[in-house]
């Protein structure tokens, strides 16, 4: 599903993206099984009441 979607997504002109926690194993799998590469790290910030 994550393939068709990505490649649907291509060639509608957009970058599809595949955002995951990294110590969710089982998503990071399935990104490695799609042949898909870490592209980047961002943290979450609190908001100041959280």
């Amino acid at each position: 599903m994550v393939r068709a979607l990505s490649q649907y997504a291509f060639g509608q002109g957009y970058e599809p993206q595949y955002l995951c926690q990294l110590d969710n194993h089982a998503s990071v799998a399935l990104a490695n099984a799609l042949g898909l590469r870490l592209f980047g790290r961002w943290e979450a910030v609190a908001d100041a009441e959280g």
